[in-house]
């Protein structure tokens, strides 16, 4: 891959990354709280 190529591969990882994330904290919760399983995933994915 070339440079920009790989910039762009990074940036979709991203962006799809984040949709993943809004997806797990609006419907990974029971009464409010956030299921520990979701909430690992979700930090693992912003790291």
């Amino acid at each position: 891959m070339d440079d920009d190529t790989d910039i762009e591969w990074h940036r979709a990882q991203i962006a799809k990354n984040r949709t993943l994330i809004e997806e797990l904290e609006a419907g990974g919760t029971v009464g409010g709280d956030v299921l520990s399983e979701t909430q690992a995933m979700i930090d693992r994915l912003k790291d």
